[in-house]
């Protein structure tokens, strides 16, 4: 038996999926991330992550201890500091590219990544409902780096993936 709510649910995920097919994913986030609590959000988060580490060979101390944190609730204000180690990892990247002008297609797909666990990080740590709290749109941020980490990682796989966690309407979270 199918409510009501139901319906809706499956129009919003059918117009996510379209946006982000379409290479919207801001637009695609903020329908997916709408009604969400903070919680679920992170839950998200730590799901894309799982997803995404998948396909990076490098490995980082603080990504390794945001996932440690996923069944740990109390540990998750520790995301906030976890949150500036990952931002320095991503401004050596651009420093990088300022330098080189240009990334080779590792290093892209990398600095792509670690964006990503930025905004995981982000909205895990809004989770705990701070006092200082990151931007309430880190979670829709969230889904519009994973679009672009999933388009340039560019795998059958990635995609597949992606879209079983996103546009699954059984998928709770």
């Amino acid at each position: 038996m199918q409510c009501e709510g139901d319906g809706e649910r499956v129009r919003l995920l059918t117009d996510a999926r379209r946006y982000w097919d379409q290479g919207e994913g801001w637009i695609a986030g903020e329908l997916l991330m709408s009604g969400m609590s903070e919680e679920q959000a992170a839950r998200v988060a730590f799901a894309i992550m799982r997803i995404a580490k998948k396909f990076i060979k490098k490995k980082y101390l603080a990504v390794f201890q945001l996932m440690f944190s996923e069944k740990r609730r109390f540990f998750w204000r520790g995301a906030h500091s976890l949150f500036y180690d990952i931002r320095s990892k991503t401004l050596k990247m651009e420093r990088k590219e300022e330098r080189k002008g240009t990334l080779s297609e590792e290093d892209s797909l990398l600095y792509s990544y670690l964006l990503l666990a930025e905004c995981s990080a982000k909205t895990v740590y809004n989770a705990c409902d701070p006092m200082d709290p990151f931007d309430e749109d880190c979670s829709v941020a969230l889904i519009a780096c994973f679009s672009e980490f999933v388009v340039q990682q560019g795998s059958e796989q990635i995609r597949t993936e992606a879209a079983d966690l996103l546009f699954n309407q059984n998928q709770n979270f």
